[in-house]
Formats: structure tokens, sequence, C-alpha cells
């Protein structure tokens, strides 16, 4: 209730993860592991995609925008 808008960028947890940790290197691999199991748990217990009013896809080339499934009708990137 207290969010103004909710952005979620829609990629599979083990791809983010896969380039959380190419993106860091070896030197953050405990970190990883740690983030892997916290946000599992976290999202388990308090989910956030679906109060997402956009989600952001990456493409080939750049992303799309899309209406999330908390966004109010004739709202999003399609709305006049």
């Amino acid at each position: 209730p207290s969010l103004a808008c909710l952005l979620w960028m829609d990629l599979p947890p083990e791809e983010s993860w896969a380039r959380g940790r190419a993106r860091d290197g070896g030197e953050q691999r405990e970190f990883w592991d740690g983030w892997v199991e916290a946000e599992r748990a976290h999202f388990a217990a308090d989910p956030s995609r679906p109060h997402a009013h956009a989600l952001v896809r990456q493409l080939e080339r750049g992303y799309e925008v899309l209406p999330g499934p908390s966004a109010p009708p004739g709202t999003g990137p399609s709305s006049p």
C-alpha cells in the first residue's frame, strides 16, 4: 500500500542469479550462495510479482514493458 508503482524485471530467478555471479566473479561466491536462499525465502513469504504494475522483459534488442498483474485497467505502456 505504500508503493507508488512497482516494476518487476520478469526474468527467471536462475538466469538472474547466473548474471549476478558472472558479473561479480568468484570473490562474491559466498554472497551469492547466501543471496539465493535469502531471496527464495523472501519471495515465498512476501511475493512482489503479483502486485507489479508493470512487467519489464528483456528482448534480443532492448526491453518491452507490459502491464503487470496489478495494473489498473486502461493504464500501462500502450495507454493513450
